[in-house]
């Protein structure tokens, strides 16, 4: 498979993931209590902006940022990785 369609089917994966992730809870998330020294429990949560804010919950996504733009980031980056690195060792034997 020649790069640019490696690339093309990576960046549209990546888009659609971080739809779904803006519609659905499919974003590992730490959630906890807004108090001092919080206990973090993994959950998943939803990257809508919409349901960002939330009083007295505070949430790190992907475990580390609280930011959504990073989150937003992150899961593109992500994605994009997972799907190019798979499409590099799937179509390495079907040469064109």
């Amino acid at each position: 498979m020649r790069i640019q369609k490696r690339i093309t089917y990576a960046i549209t994966i990546a888009i659609i993931v971080l739809f779904a992730g803006m519609f659905g809870k499919i974003t590992p998330c730490k959630t906890a209590p807004d108090v001092p020294n919080p206990d973090y429990q993994w959950s998943t949560c939803s990257l809508n902006p919409d349901t960002f804010n939330q009083q007295g919950l505070e949430k790190k996504y992907l475990g580390y940022t609280s930011s959504l733009r990073d989150a937003y980031i992150s899961t593109i980056a992500i994605s994009f990785i997972i799907v190019f690195a798979s499409l590099h060792f799937i179509g390495r034997n079907n040469l064109e």
